[in-house]
C-alpha cells in the first residue's frame, strides 16, 4: 500500500523512517452548534445563528522496523515531530493540496510486536474549516458610480472572506462621507464614515475583521463581508458627489467544510 504523504507544521511525517500512513479519515463535517429564539405570542421557534464547532482529522497507519528497539527509536522520532499546537496539517484533497489548522489530541499505538506497531493519530482543528493554499483574485473594473456592483465567485464549500483593497481618486463631497461594502444577496454592510480625499487608500480584510485608511485602523460600523460559493453581488455605495474607485487588488482563500 503505498504510503500517503502528510505534512504537519512543514514536516512530511510520512517520511520518518519506519513510519507508514495508509488512511486519512477527513470527510466528516464537525457538529454544527445552534442559537435559537423563541416565537414571540406563538409556539416554536426560529434559529438565528449556526457555527461548526471543531473538526477532527484522523490517521491511520504503523510503525515498522527490524526490531522492537529501532521501532521504538522510530516512535520517538514520530512523536517528537507531533508537538506543534495550531500548526499547519497538509495533505492532497480532491486533487490539490488542502491545509487545515490542528493540534494532536491523542496518538494511539496498539499492542507492539516485535518491530511493528499500528497507531492512530488524531487532530483536532479549532478552525474547522480546510484552505487552498494559493490565494484566488477577484478582478473588477471597479466603481465610478454611486450603487455600482460587481461579481464575486468565490469556490470551495465554504463562505469565502475577501481581502479588498481600494484607492479612492478623483472624489468630491467627500466631507463626513460614508463609504460602504455590500453583499446584496445577503445583506451584510460593512460602513466607514469620515472626511474623505483623493487618493484615499482603504483595505476591508474580511477574514481577519480590519478596515484601515491609508494604513491606519479607522472605526466601522455594520458585518464584514462573507461570499458564498456561488456567484454573489458586491456593491459600492456612498454619500460622495464623484468618485472613481480602483480596485488594487483583491483576495480571499478558497474554505472548505
Amino acid at each position: 500500500m503505498a504510503n500517503i504523504n502528510i505534512y504537519f507544521n512543514d514536516v512530511n511525517i510520512s517520511a520518518i523512517d519506519g513510519v507508514q500512513i495508509n488512511s486519512k479519515k477527513i470527510h466528516s463535517t464537525p457538529t454544527i452548534r445552534s442559537a435559537t429564539h423563541n416565537l414571540s405570542r406563538t409556539d416554536g421557534q426560529k434559529k438565528v445563528n449556526q457555527q461548526y464547532n471543531a473538526k477532527e482529522i484522523v490517521l491511520e497507519g504503523y510503525i515498522i522496523k527490524n526490531s522492537r528497539n529501532e521501532m521504538e527509536i522510530a516512535r520517538d522520532n514520530l512523536m517528537a515531530k507531533l508537538t506543534a499546537i495550531n500548526a499547519k496539517l497538509e495533505f492532497e484533497q480532491a486533487g490539490a493540496l488542502r491545509r487545515y489548522y490542528a493540534t494532536v489530541e491523542n496518538v494511539s499505538i496498539a499492542e507492539i510486536k516485535g518491530g511493528f506497531a499500528p497507531f492512530d493519530i488524531k487532530f483536532v482543528c479549532d478552525d474547522p474549516y480546510g484552505y487552498a493554499t494559493a490565494l484566488s483574485t477577484i478582478t473588477m473594473a471597479g466603481f465610478s458610480a454611486n450603487n455600482t456592483t460587481a461579481s464575486i465567485t468565490a469556490g470551495g464549500s465554504a463562505n469565502a472572506l475577501p481581502y479588498l483593497n481600494f484607492t479612492i481618486t478623483t472624489l468630491t463631497g467627500g466631507t463626513a462621507g460614508e463609504v460602504s461594502l455590500v453583499n446584496v444577496e445577503s445583506g451584510r454592510q460593512i460602513s466607514v464614515v469620515r472626511n474623505w480625499v483623493n487618493g484615499d487608500n482603504l483595505i476591508v480584510d474580511n477574514y481577519n475583521q480590519t478596515v484601515t485608511v491609508n494604513g491606519t485602523a479607522v472605526d466601522k460600523f455594520g458585518q464584514f463581508l462573507e461570499f458564498t460559493p456561488t456567484i454573489q453581488t458586491l456593491k459600492w455605495t456612498d454619500t460622495l458627489t464623484t468618485r472613481d474607485v480602483v480596485l488594487n487588488s483583491g483576495t480571499f482563500l478558497k474554505r472548505f467544510i
